[in-house]
């Protein structure tokens, strides 16, 4: 018995249809994993960074100051 004869026939066009089908997957996987390593990484920036501190620094004090002085003084008016 010939092994050769045993192979399915395919045809060159459905090989390359088929090798561009995974050419285009494996590259669809790669995208999406980066995409997501990309929103981890942001992810994990976002929740390091320091947004509302608990003592606020010396000019924000000072804003805040003059803000309440002027609040008072147009209270008492």
């Amino acid at each position: 018995m010939n092994t050769l004869s045993l192979a399915p026939k395919v045809s060159p066009a459905d090989i390359e249809r088929m090798f561009n089908t995974h050419i285009q997957d494996v590259l669809l996987v790669a995208y999406l994993a980066n995409t997501i390593g990309t929103q981890i990484d942001l992810s994990n920036r976002l929740a390091s960074a320091n947004f509302g501190s608990t003592t606020p620094t010396p000019a924000a004090a000072a804003t805040n100051t003059t803000a309440t002085s002027a609040t008072l003084a147009a209270g008492r008016k």
